[in-house]
């Protein structure tokens, strides 16, 4: 009985030890606490300059390489959301700041050929989804979003790439995000407009010059702030026919101010225009 016992006991050892070996070639080993691929497909995350000034764009492709036999398919639509790990020298994660946090992209699957390397995403601006606020060293790696359709493999992760950022402006628009994390209540996330839409259209106005910001505790149950900062003031567009409209704050140095709250905003946020007003120094006319 003795026997059999040990048996038993020694093939449910090797069942789990190879159950465990194949998760662990699975997720890849670990060098550093981040993981490094080992199957035959890896992700390539490249930088376009490693030495960029504060303040201007910081440029990277992701590509996906094939080592295997076989065919696969990866979604280039990975790249859209929250898939990289941006943190600085005190190893402090950037808060993702993409206005494609709430949006609805269709899955893009490309197939990539046995010994072959396909671009799944070229000049991709980092600044334009992580906020730089400051000079420094930052370590970036694609982390993957792992939203694809199950037909598709998830990119893994890429092995980490570091880019220097000097001394320089930041520019217009990631001032003021900064400025409004500051209030921003716990919860919440800010999604800025990406660097090259340079017109906004408030609520119930006409196309304009400016950028736009939205504060937003969830979208679908009215709990956001919309914000608009235009170079120009906005005339009431007379042919708006829906019911949401955004009223004027005033003026922010050289840009106006258009505000627009959800319906559960104020209770949820009760000071929200004081406090963007303040850390805005909003001055009214």
């Amino acid at each position: 009985m003795k026997h059999y016992q040990l048996v038993i006991q020694m093939t449910a050892i090797c069942i789990f030890a190879s159950f465990t070996g194949r998760a662990v070639a699975a997720q890849g080993n670990t060098e550093g606490g981040l993981p490094v691929t080992t199957g035959p497909v890896s992700t390539v995350l490249v930088a376009e300059r490693t030495v960029v000034p504060l303040g201007d764009p910081i440029n990277v492709s992701v590509s996906v390489a094939n080592r295997g036999h076989q065919e696969t398919s990866v979604d280039k639509a990975e790249t859209v959301f929250d898939c990289f790990e941006v943190v600085d020298a005190k190893g402090k994660a950037l808060p993702y700041v993409s206005d494609y946090g709430s949006a609805q992209v269709l899955s893009q699957p490309i197939d990539v050929q046995p010994t072959s390397t396909v671009a799944i995403v070229q000049s991709l601006d980092l600044t334009d989804q992580y906020l730089f606020q400051r000079a420094g060293r930052y370590s970036i790696r694609f982390k993957g979003y792992g939203w694809g359709l199950s037909t598709e493999i998830n990119p893994p992760p890429s092995s980490v790439i570091t880019v220097n950022v000097t001394q320089g402006q930041l520019a217009e628009l990631d001032g003021i995000a900064a400025c409004l994390l500051t209030v921003l209540p716990s919860g919440w996330t800010l999604q800025k407009s990406p660097r090259h839409e340079q017109q906004v259209t408030p609520f119930g106005r006409v196309l304009v010059p400016g950028y736009r910001v939205s504060l937003v505790g969830n979208s679908r149950g009215g709990e956001s702030v919309w914000l608009w900062l235009t170079k120009v003031k906005v005339p009431i567009d007379t042919a708006h026919k829906s019911d949401l409209t955004s009223d004027y704050l005033g003026h922010e140095k050289a840009l106006h101010v258009y505000v627009a709250c959800g319906s559960k905003t104020e209770a949820l946020w009760p000071k929200a225009i004081t406090d963007i007003s303040r850390v805005l120094k909003i001055e009214t006319e």
